[in-house]
């Protein structure tokens, strides 16, 4: 199942020390704005309370595809930390 979107870039935050920073820069005129469709590749668990989920995404914006990977660490059944990395 293929899923469209739209993504407005302007409040894009790379936590301080972060090793991930978003490849994504705004336009002088505006924000960027982009359009996408994602597909869900696959879901899988890592041990107990964590997983990825891994997506691929089709757009207009710089580079036209990725891959990313969405690992989360669950503590009782809530997220406790999620790491987006392409």
């Amino acid at each position: 199942m293929a899923v469209t979107g739209r993504a407005d870039w302007s409040g894009v935050y790379a936590r301080p020390n972060s090793s991930y920073r978003p490849r994504i820069a705004a336009p002088a005129a505006g924000p960027a704005v982009n359009t996408y469709t994602t597909t869900l590749i696959g879901a899988e668990r890592e041990g107990a309370g964590r997983c990825t989920v891994t997506q691929h995404l089709e757009g207009d914006f710089p580079g036209g595809t990725v891959d990313p990977h969405y690992r989360f660490t669950l503590d009782q059944g809530l997220i406790s930390r999620l790491d987006i990395a392409p």
